[in-house]
C-alpha cells in the first residue's frame, strides 16, 4: 500500500493548477514515483524540469525527455545520458524532436540506435500519408490488415497479433508494421496507398490486391515471398 503522504503528493504532482513553489518542493520528494509524476506534467515549470533531468532515478529522466514542455537543450543532454535505459526510452517516443531522434539514431548502443531508427521510420511513414491526403477513419486499421492478408503478405494470425499491439499502444497499424520490420516500409506505403484508392473508388478491390502483390514482389526479398504463392 502506498503511504498516504506519497499518494497525496503523487496526485498533487499531476495537478494542472500546481504552483511553481509546490513544484520545486515536489522535485525534492523522497519518492521517485512523485518526482516522475511531476516530470510528466506538461505544466511543470521549465526550471523544475531542468532539475529533474539530473534526477538519480532513470525513470524520472525518461519522463522529462517525453514531456512536451522540456526545452531542446535538455532533450539533447538526455539523448547523451549515461543510462542506456534513458536513451532507449527516449528513442521510442514519436513526439520527440526529429533532431534529437537523429542523435539517438547514431547511438553507440545498437538497441538504442535501432529503436530510434524505427521511430523515425514511423514518423516518415505518417508524414508521407499525410502529404498523400490519407486520413485514418474508423475501421481503417482492420481494412488495411484485410488488404495485406488478401495480397498474401501476412496471415490472419499475424494480423491479429499486430492489431492487438496497435490497439494496446494506440498506434496506427502501419506504424506497428513498420517498427516490426515484418514488411518493408515501401510495401506498407503501397498498401496504404491502395487502401486510399479503394476508399476513393478509384480502383476495384481485386485490382488493388493484384497491384499490391506486384509491388511486394519488387520491394520484398524473395525469401519473404512464397508462403502463400
Amino acid at each position: 500500500m502506498i503511504p498516504m503522504a506519497i499518494s497525496h503528493n503523487y496526485i498533487k504532482a499531476g495537478n494542472d493548477n500546481l504552483s511553481a513553489a509546490e513544484s520545486f518542493l515536489l522535485a525534492k520528494d523522497d519518492s521517485p514515483h512523485v518526482r516522475r509524476r511531476l516530470a510528466e506534467n506538461p505544466l511543470t515549470p521549465m526550471e523544475v524540469l531542468i532539475r529533474l533531468a539530473d534526477d538519480a532515478d532513470q525513470e524520472v529522466r525518461i519522463a522529462v525527455g517525453c514531456n512536451a514542455a522540456t526545452p531542446t537543450h535538455v532533450l539533447e543532454k538526455l539523448a547523451n545520458d549515461d543510462s542506456i535505459h534513458v536513451r532507449f526510452g527516449l528513442a521510442g517516443d514519436p513526439n520527440l524532436l526529429p533532431s534529437v531522434l537523429n542523435v539517438l539514431a547514431q547511438d553507440d548502443n545498437p538497441y538504442v540506435m535501432h529503436q530510434a531508427l524505427k521511430t523515425l521510420e514511423g514518423i516518415a511513414l505518417e508524414n508521407m500519408l499525410q502529404e498523400a491526403g490519407f486520413v485514418q477513419e474508423p475501421g481503417e486499421t482492420e481494412r488495411l490488415g484485410e488488404l495485406l492478408v488478401a495480397a498474401g503478405l501476412i496471415d490472419h494470425k499475424q494480423l491479429d497479433h499486430f492489431l492487438l499491439i496497435a490497439r494496446k499502444t494506440e498506434r496506427p497499424l502501419g506504424r506497428v508494421l513498420v517498427q516490426s520490420k515484418i514488411l518493408p516500409r515501401a510495401t506498407i506505403v503501397a498498401a496504404l496507398n491502395c487502401q486510399l484508392m479503394i476508399r476513393r473508388n478509384r480502383v476495384p478491390v481485386q485490382n488493388a490486391i493484384e497491384e499490391l502483390k506486384e509491388t511486394a514482389k519488387r520491394t520484398m526479398p524473395r525469401c519473404s515471398l512464397g508462403a502463400n504463392d
